[in-house]
């Protein structure tokens, strides 16, 4: 693995993703997603994760896909009261 495969921002918005919805613990979030804490604790430090992964973190902790992986939008772009009524049909 080069360093072409660290992206140290997806890092700081999984743990700022982490923060805000009180998954202060790399542990639980583990547990709860039925991986190890050394694999969130390698994303939160940039390493590469699999799409499916990445959807999953993105389901359990409510946040956008997009700006996890990509930093578009913000976190919480797509819910209901943050989208237009014309995005939510």
């Amino acid at each position: 693995m080069g360093s072409q495969d660290i992206d140290k921002d997806r890092g700081d918005r999984l743990t700022q993703a982490m923060r805000s919805r009180g998954h202060r613990k790399a542990m639980a979030l583990a547990a709860e997603l039925k991986i190890s804490p050394a694999a969130i604790t390698k994303w939160k430090q940039g390493h590469a994760m699999s799409i499916e992964n990445a959807c999953n973190l993105a389901n359990s902790l409510d946040i956008s896909l997009d700006w996890l992986l990509l930093g578009r939008n913000g976190p919480d772009w797509l819910l209901p009261n943050n989208m237009s009524k014309q995005e939510l049909e």
